[in-house]
């Protein structure tokens, strides 16, 4: 490649992951001033490519703003991070997803549900997870999301629903995934 080639703009998505991928799994972990780097390197990079690649450079705001979100909820401010995750949710949702990607690594929607089930606000989490599902089809994820926000409802009919396309949709692939036996006890125990 020239030396003229934009390598910041071409490979910031790709590295905003990694940075993405890290400040969630700190936060989530309880080491939310671990986080802070990452946030700033995801910050750094929406920055650079804001002019040359609105797109990618939105998809990483999204992934600043959850992010921040996950930070702030892990510090203990419940309500903050609730409404920062929203806002991320929000805004990944008024945007269309680009022709030749997958999609978002992790939707914001389905963030959010898991925030709002930490929570203990289930029905929330259920609308969130049902967004998740909307936008992004078969997400194993949000079909385990929907599960435990209908079982914290005390919704036996929709746990059952979702416990049963979870087990259909993952078949034999995830038998030792702790949400599988979940979801098999629960079918057990509900016949």
């Amino acid at each position: 490649m020239p030396s003229s080639f934009p390598w910041e703009v071409a490979h910031a998505p790709y590295i905003a992951i990694t940075h993405f991928a890290r400040a969630i799994a700190f936060s989530r972990l309880g080491r939310p001033d671990e986080a802070t780097q990452d946030i700033e390197e995801l910050e750094r990079l929406q920055t650079s490519i804001s002019a040359n690649n609105k797109y990618w450079a939105l998809q990483i705001e999204i992934q600043m703003k959850a992010a921040r979100a996950w930070q702030i909820y892990a510090r203990g401010d419940t309500q903050g991070g609730l409404m920062k995750m929203h806002e991320a949710a929000a805004l990944e949702a008024s945007t269309q997803k680009h022709a030749i990607t997958p999609g978002a690594i992790i939707p914001a929607y389905e963030l959010y549900g898991d925030m709002l089930i930490d929570a203990g606000q289930f029905q929330k989490a259920l609308d969130a997870y049902q967004v998740s599902w909307e936008r992004s089809p078969k997400r194993y994820n949000s079909l385990v999301g929907l599960g435990k926000a209908a079982v914290g409802m005390e919704d036996n009919k929709a746990a059952k629903k979702y416990s049963t396309q979870l087990v259909n949709l993952a078949g034999n692939s995830a038998e030792d995934r702790g949400n599988m036996t979940q979801a098999r006890k629960y079918l057990n125990d509900l016949n």
